[in-house]
């Protein structure tokens, strides 16, 4: 039924061989356990798949005596990683993928070399972007030469490895990859998120970088052109989030594209959306990373004093943006006791959601500038 594409059909299948198994047969559980994680994962059921895994008894034990068979724990650790990548959550992807990767088969084997793959790109994710690159030359080499039936890999390898040279600042070195995709892809194929629009999407935004770096032929007319390209893509593989563009924009870029993003907002919604309100506390979060401070100031109180900020909700994130950023502007004023209540205000808001590692910017910023006012209360004391 799998292969067959039948994967709702698959899955009961497995769920009733799973409940009838004897859970002394290891090898048989673990190959059921594999099959219905990838029945869920084919049906995006990333959540449903993880549990799936992490159920098998031995998911968190040496991998041994591994063949990388493609049914065996190391597929199961594979399908783990995916499940947390397709989650966003690349650390635990990372890990699952090292894991595997770490077992070098002695010949080359086109299930580990998945596993490369997606170890880079988890590296990729955490801007790790050496490693990464590391890993997708290491994957891309054996690929092109041992599985010549498998060339669409290479390519996507090649994609993710000329994104890693161009993070990386070697642009000479990814400017002709990039120009070769343009030629292979000269319009997005039709569907609701077509892979070629993420590769062009991506592949644009990198040649926009490349022409606004290039210091004896920097053109901003022709990066813009770029960049606006992009950006419709982007937003569309990764639906529409508005921290998509500080994630992948640097911050004067991405304040260009959230200005007319929080303008439209407030026309469609509201001022006082969610939607409008994250973008606007992005947008204050970018000025203020490039000191541009007239112009993040008219919205700064309105972000900092957002309502309804419970634990864990997207309105707390916002107040902790705002507050933040009025705790560095009085910072900035030597207004102490002000100062230190943001700071205490901030650090608690974004202690609440930890688990985001986006905004650790921001956690280091509180303690960093808390200390230093303990140090000024101490100064003047002595």
């Amino acid at each position: 039924m799998y292969h067959q594409g039948q994967f709702a059909g698959a899955e009961q299948t497995f769920r009733h061989v799973i409940d009838d198994m004897d859970e002394t047969k290891q090898d048989d559980l673990i190959a059921s356990r594999y099959g219905l994680a990838s029945s869920l994962i084919a049906q995006r059921k990333f959540t449903e798949a993880k549990s799936t895994l992490e159920e098998v008894p031995t998911i968190m034990s040496p991998i041994k005596n591994c063949r990388h068979t493609g049914e065996d724990l190391a597929a199961c650790v594979h399908r783990l990683g995916v499940a947390c990548w397709e989650l966003n959550q690349y650390r635990e992807a990372r890990d699952c993928f090292q894991r595997v990767v770490d077992i070098v088969p002695e010949t080359p084997n086109q299930n580990h070399s998945a596993s490369q793959q997606c170890l880079a790109m988890a590296l990729f994710e955490l801007q790790e972007f050496e490693s990464a690159r590391k890993h997708f030359q290491e994957r891309y080499d054996p690929v092109t030469k041992h599985f010549p039936s498998r060339r669409q890999f290479a390519t996507v390898t090649r994609f993710w490895l000329v994104w890693s040279l161009c993070e990386l600042g070697h642009f000479n070195e990814a400017k002709p990859h990039l120009q070769h995709t343009f030629t292979m892809f000269p319009e997005p194929e039709k569907g609701p998120i077509p892979e070629s629009e993420f590769v062009l999407g991506r592949s644009h935004y990198s040649m926009g970088r490349i022409v606004l770096c290039q210091k004896d032929r920097k053109d901003p007319k022709e990066a813009a052109k770029h960049f606006r390209i992009a950006l419709p893509m982007l937003n569309r593989r990764f639906g529409s989030d508005d921290q998509t563009i500080q994630r992948i924009f640097n911050y004067d870029e991405a304040c260009e594209h959230l200005k007319p993003t929080v303008t439209a907002y407030e026309a469609t919604y509201g001022y006082d959306n969610l939607q409008t309100s994250l973008a606007r506390a992005y947008l204050v979060d970018s000025l203020c990373e490039r000191k541009r401070y007239i112009e993040a100031d008219p919205v700064l109180i309105n972000v900092a004093t957002q309502q309804g900020a419970s634990p864990g909700t997207k309105e707390e994130l916002v107040k902790a943006i705002g507050t933040y950023w009025l705790g560095r502007h009085t910072y900035d004023r030597a207004k102490w006791k002000e100062t230190e209540d943001c700071f205490d205000t901030a650090w608690t808001l974004l202690a609440a959601s930890s688990r985001d590692k986006t905004w650790n910017r921001l956690r280091f910023g509180c303690r960093h500038c808390l200390a230093r006012i303990k140090l000024s209360y101490y100064s003047y004391f002595i």
